[in-house]
């Protein structure tokens, strides 16, 4: 059985969508867990938790809730205050590329996952393309631009340091 793992033992880690949707999708459960703070779900203008068909909605119109069946709550103490709403400042993403291209920059890393730093590389292109680089000072290859989705073939040349 193979899996992806992406783990960062310091640093915040970080997707971006940046002109199109993303989407999480599991046959079997999704665990989002903070082992030690808080989990925040924003949206600009809408957030709709559903779950077997029961939802709630949350917009800036209102909260609607939802469900076929038994609809329970509990509270140790419960008190209903004047309305209140808490606009969240959502930032534009940060160097967004608006336009149709396809980009992709590679970490290169050797045998034992160390970045392979300032190292020379060849990067084979399906469309038949040859670029050439020297990774950066932590381990990436410049940004790939194409106008279309492509497969990139990387070979490092670690030997060209030394000669």
């Amino acid at each position: 059985k193979l899996g992806i793992r992406l783990i960062a033992n310091q640093g915040p880690v970080q997707m971006q969508a940046q002109n199109d949707l993303m989407a999480l999708l599991a046959r079997k459960e999704i665990s989002i867990v903070s082992t030690e703070d808080s989990i925040e779900i924003i949206a600009k203008k809408r957030v709709t938790i559903n779950g077997g068909g029961s939802y709630i909605t949350l917009n800036a119109s209102g909260i609607e809730s939802a469900t076929a069946g038994e609809y329970r709550t509990r509270a140790g103490y419960y008190v209903r205050r004047e309305k209140a709403q808490h606009k969240p400042d959502i930032a534009p993403l940060a160097n967004a590329i608006n336009d149709d291209s396809h980009n992709i920059r590679y970490l290169c890393t050797d045998d034992n996952g160390m970045p392979m730093l300032n190292t020379p590389y060849r990067a084979f292109l399906a469309d038949g393309s040859v670029l050439e680089g020297v990774s950066d000072g932590e381990g990436y290859t410049k940004l790939f631009t194409s106008a279309q989705v492509q497969d990139v073939l990387l070979h490092m040349i670690p030997e060209a340091i030394n000669a």
